[in-house]
């Protein structure tokens, strides 16, 4: 992985799908990148599937990273005052109604806009 190079959508396709439950086969330990220290937020998933996932954060880590997403989108282009649209979802297969929802509103105005 230290040499992955993406050239297309058929090399996105080979990579290995890492899920909630091959994460918690690994000791948390294994999965950070530094020791795990007394400073460090301990952090859970609700355990609705079985185990919860454990994994830590630092304080700035935890409590700064929606501001981090928002920087990143200003780094991209967006601004404060222009509308975004934001799906996130826990378990990938777990699609809820008001996405769909969401979903073909966004599409009917993109598709209105092009027509205008």
């Amino acid at each position: 992985m230290d040499r992955l190079v993406i050239r297309d959508w058929a090399d996105v396709e080979r990579l290995p799908i890492v899920d909630k439950t091959l994460l918690c086969t690994v000791p948390t330990a294994d999965l950070m990148t530094r020791p795990i220290t007394p400073d460090l937020v301990r952090i859970t998933t609700s355990g609705s599937t079985g185990v919860p996932f454990v994994i830590y954060q630092s304080k700035v880590e935890q409590y700064t990273r929606h501001v981090r997403v928002f920087a990143m989108l200003w780094e991209l282009g967006w601004r404060p005052w222009q509308r975004i649209l934001m799906l996130t979802r826990l378990e990938p297969d777990a699609v809820l109604p008001v996405e769909q929802d969401l979903c073909n509103r966004f599409a009917a105005v993109v598709i209105g806009n092009r027509a205008g």
